[in-house]
């Protein structure tokens, strides 16, 4: 063996651990599932408040400048601290619906839905 090694001039090294190439691949695979649920549940949760809310609307038939209502009035206020860590996206809702000219508000602050723009609602582009 010594003569081998000289000849070649390099030592023979005895195999190492083999890599588990399985086991990183698994390991990246888990990261990147991970990090796009990150990414989508937020959206869906948004898309789902938008809908949301805009039952809540209908259901107090707040439609029109003479029914508009408070965000109190239509129970979408801001939660206690102790219920905010739920994450409430409604009030995000509210802001992409008011953006959106799907909810109008009034001069002394009362909201109502603009039903004809429901249509013109892109889910994609707001929430």
């Amino acid at each position: 063996m010594f003569n081998r090694v000289l000849k070649n001039k390099h030592p023979v090294r005895a195999p190492g651990p083999k890599r588990k190439k399985g086991k990183h691949m698994l390991q990246v695979l888990l990261v990147i599932v991970l990090f796009i649920i990150l990414l989508a549940v937020p959206t869906v949760l948004n898309r789902r408040a938008v809908l949301q809310v805009i039952t809540i609307f209908k259901k107090h038939q707040a439609l029109d400048v003479d029914r508009a209502k408070t965000i109190a009035e239509l129970g979408l206020s801001p939660q206690t601290f102790k219920l905010r860590m739920l994450r409430d996206y409604k009030p995000r809702a509210v802001d992409i619906l008011i953006k959106a000219n799907i909810l109008a508000v009034t001069e002394d602050r009362k909201l109502y839905l603009l039903e004809k723009n429901i249509a013109n609602l892109n889910p994609h582009k707001h929430a």
